[in-house]
């Protein structure tokens, strides 16, 4: 079975929480700010600070799990590893 690297998925979910970001707090902001070039700019660097902050710890939350997966499946496959070499003295 195919599965997907842990890499492959975090960029998408960049990618796309990128895109959403940009798309729609672009509007947003046009919406509610009336078109003042001074405060327009403070804005845009805000949501583009406050994007890099939440992107940053979405891929921290992520990536602190990865650790803790390989270390489950790897104890599995040295408990299946010994049960296999057990089956194999009683035979």
């Amino acid at each position: 079975m195919y599965r997907t690297s842990p890499a492959i998925k975090l960029a998408l979910i960049y990618f796309l929480a990128g895109s959403i970001w940009i798309l729609l707090s672009d509007q947003l902001v046009n919406l509610l700010i009336p078109p003042e070039a001074d405060l327009l700019f403070k804005i845009n660097i805000t949501k583009g600070l406050v994007f890099v902050l939440l992107t940053t710890l979405v891929i921290y939350i992520r990536q602190s799990h990865i650790p803790k997966e390989n270390s489950r499946r790897n104890l599995r496959k040295r408990k299946d590893g010994r049960k296999a070499y057990q089956e194999r003295e009683e035979i």
